[in-house]
């Protein structure tokens, strides 16, 4: 950012906010940077984009790690994007088959799998239906598990 002028301090100011991996904090933290007029929002994961769309809907979001903006109805094509977020998204079809077919070869044999998702992520019936097509694609067996507490990953 120096390169194109900005200082931290004197031009910009950038404020960090964590949720620590409690996803109902989020939004609360969504609410304090939008409150003091930032003018760009930079996220990650599909919890805190959605928060920050809906406490700033006219502020642009630059994010990473979401599930496929499209499909979120927070973009009408990947390029460009339209509408207020734009970034990067780890999801696809394609991607969601080579990571099943990776685990495949390191197990050949076997053929019943279990995916996990964070249950607070608003992102996951998009997830289930990709990770379901992906396993029928490979001929294996997908079992979809919701955790919302570390406890659960027990059972």
């Amino acid at each position: 950012m120096s390169a194109l002028g900005y200082v931290e301090g004197q031009n910009i100011r950038i404020l960090y906010r964590f949720a620590e991996g409690r996803a109902e904090r989020v939004s609360d933290l969504t609410t304090d940077p939008v409150s003091r007029g930032v003018k760009v929002i930079v996220t990650a994961g599909t919890t805190a984009i959605r928060a920050a769309h809906n406490a700033a809907p006219t502020t642009p979001i630059v994010s990473s790690g979401s599930v496929d903006p499209v499909a979120m109805g927070w973009a009408q094509s990947l390029a460009p994007p339209g509408g207020m977020i734009t970034g990067m998204s780890i999801m696809g079809s394609e991607l969601l088959v080579k990571r099943l077919d990776l685990l495949r070869q390191v197990r050949p044999q076997a053929t019943v799998f279990a995916y996990l998702l964070n249950a607070a992520n608003p992102g996951n019936p998009f997830l289930i239906s990709e990770v379901k097509d992906a396993a029928d694609q490979l001929g294996v067996k997908m079992h979809v598990f919701e955790v919302k507490e570390i406890a659960e990953l027990v059972a």
